[in-house]
């Protein structure tokens, strides 16, 4: 519609095809931002830590006593 003029001012076919990528490329950071919120509350919701709460953690089973 936007090629031929339909209802529309017309408009090129390079610029409808710069129009395409673009929103792809925003729907694909969009998406991607949001499937870490969804992450992010979901974690929320079922009270698991973040990962950084055992990054510092000891990784032997005697939680570090061997050191003290």
């Amino acid at each position: 519609m936007a090629a031929n003029g339909w209802l529309v001012t017309a408009i090129s076919r390079q610029l409808i095809g710069f129009i395409w990528v673009y929103n792809l490329i925003w729907f694909l950071v969009v998406d991607m931002v949001k499937v870490r919120l969804y992450h992010y509350y979901d974690k929320l919701e079922t009270g698991q830590k973040c990962w950084q709460t055992w990054l510092h953690k000891p990784l032997d089973a005697f939680d570090g006593l061997h050191h003290k």
